[in-house]
């Protein structure tokens, strides 16, 4: 274990900002997701790097100082200052850990005050700082100790082998174990034949990108417009109590999708909100029954609007159609949450499927691409590529790696934090090469293995003919998340004319 600092890989062009990316790594493993929520920070940081709030609204507080060496008068200073930010910005604020990359001296030679000397000053004057916030606030310091200490931990093993191995799992690195592949596959992927299928959507669900929870705030949110125009204002009378339980449904629905805007890896109560929204769509049919009742009933009152005179019945009608839209709104976000793109955020195992020929080899590869192009990290495997033995080993072997499994699972999530979406491992068709032996005993136990790494996914092929005597029985949604490639089912044309002009044939009229 190296307390060499200066091996420290660098992210994002420094050391500095790499400390800051382990401490925060470290701490986010402190409490579990039943103790509270997790959040990272960006710069600027508001004098905490990243933090744990608790249900009572508690937090506990890290700021990361790469120093490392005994302070200096204007390192003190830079504490402080990020000190009075802290305690400016989180009120709620109980705990603050300062990381530094050094132990502090505790020489106690008469005359001369120390390091640890100062630090002890320090923190009692910033508690001084807090009470008078009313706040009661404990500074605690992790030094190279506290920090190795952690890293010894076999659970922060592949942690450990990331940040001091600066040579491996670099964007580059992944992209030239991926340039090796594509080189193997051949004419099996050809991106200037590549047609967007709707299948490969679920890859930013499996990696939980940022453009997946574009996609999400996006469908509730089309919930929370349609709602907000008061359209609905004339049904109220018709239908009071039942437009008011419409409401509340509809608020429940957006404060429990709000939970999930920020892009991490807490899992998404998907069940808690599709029963919110089949209980507003119940509420809707309820409105709409009564609606349809009194719209066509004479009546003779009249209301203003837009400078012209509309009949009871008219602004009923007006409103009508505004509660269609928003039922519209509402089936389409049953629809997404009840989707494998949403599926795969809480459950990166997917199993492909398909037929031979349909474009599996293709569909993987390019995701593999892109993903890496988005600055995400992605491993490709090729099936036939494996043989009897054990295949965590062979994976191993064909990365080049000298690690454990658990030193190479540990380092690729690590990694995986840095980018702030999973990494992805591929392994394409399962049904190829002597691997076929295999795979029906290990593939339930590889799963097993990932599930304990959130920032990991898996996403494997194989061919339908032979998913029978490769997938053993009982490997259902719970274990991995089923998805049938048809080829290019729906985009026939498209892939048609990218074929015929790719290879200079001039396309057909029929």
């Amino acid at each position: 274990m190296p307390t060499e600092w200066d091996k420290l890989r660098s992210w994002n062009g420094s050391q500095s900002t790499a400390f800051e990316e382990l401490i925060c790594q470290l701490a986010s493993y402190e409490y579990s997701a039943s103790d509270g929520t997790f959040e990272s920070k960006g710069t600027p940081d508001a004098g905490v790097e990243c933090f744990w709030r608790f249900p009572s609204d508690a937090e506990h507080g890290w700021q990361a100082k790469f120093f490392t060496s005994s302070l200096s008068a204007s390192q003190w200073g830079q504490l402080d200052h990020s000190v009075k930010t802290a305690l400016e910005k989180h009120p709620n604020l109980r705990q603050y850990t300062i990381c530094m990359a050094f132990d502090h001296p505790d020489s106690r030679r008469k005359g001369a005050t120390s390091s640890r000397e100062h630090w002890n000053a320090h923190v009692t004057k910033w508690e001084g700082w807090a009470a008078e916030k009313g706040m009661c606030v404990q500074f605690f310091n992790w030094g190279t100790h506290q920090i190795i200490k952690r890293l010894s931990r076999d659970e922060h093993r592949g942690m450990h082998y990331f940040w001091f191995n600066k040579e491996l799992f670099t964007l580059t690195w992944f992209q030239q174990r991926l340039n090796e592949v594509i080189a193997a596959v051949g004419p099996r992927y050809t991106p200037e034949l590549n047609v967007q299928l709707p299948l490969s959507e679920v890859f930013e669900g499996l990696s939980r990108s940022p453009i997946f929870f574009e996609r999400f705030q996006e469908s509730y949110g089309d919930i929370g417009k349609e709602w907000s125009k008061g359209f609905l204002k004339p049904i109220e009378t018709v239908a009071p109590q039942q437009v008011e339980r419409f409401y509340q449904q509809l608020e429940q629905i957006i404060q429990a999708a709000k939970k999930y805007d920020k892009p991490g890896m807490e899992p998404i109560d998907l069940p808690r909100m599709n029963r919110l929204v089949e209980e507003a769509l119940k509420c809707v049919f309820n409105i709409n029954r009564l609606l349809t009742k009194e719209v066509h009933q004479d009546g003779s009152h009249e209301t203003q609007e837009r400078g012209g005179k509309l009949s009871t019945q008219e602004v009923l009608t007006h409103a009508e159609y505004y509660l269609q839209r928003i039922e519209e709104k509402l089936e389409d976000f049953r629809e997404f949450i009840k989707s494998d793109i949403a599926h795969l955020a809480n459950k990166p195992s997917m199993l492909l499927v398909g037929k031979a020929g349909t474009g599996k080899t293709h569909l993987f590869t390019d995701a593999a691409k892109n993903h890496l192009e988005s600055e995400g990290v992605a491993i490709l495997l090729l099936g036939i590529r494996f043989t009897k033995e054990e295949p965590w080993t062979q994976i191993l072997r064909m990365l080049d790696l000298s690690c454990t499994r658990e030193e190479f699972l540990g380092a690729l999530e690590a990694v995986a934090q840095t980018t702030g979406k999973r990494a992805i491992i591929f392994i394409d068709a399962l049904n190829e090469g002597e691997g076929r032996s295999i795979w029906k005993t290990y593939l339930p136990s590889m799963l097993e293995c990932v599930a304990r790494y959130p920032w990991i996914a898996i996403a494997v092929g194989v061919r339908s003919s032979y998913v029978k005597p490769l997938i053993p029985e009982g490997l259902d949604s719970d274990k991995i998340i089923w998805c049938v490639h048809d080829g290019f089912a729906g985009k026939e044309y498209q892939a048609a004319k990218n074929y015929f002009e790719h290879y200079c044939i001039q396309l057909p009229s029929v």
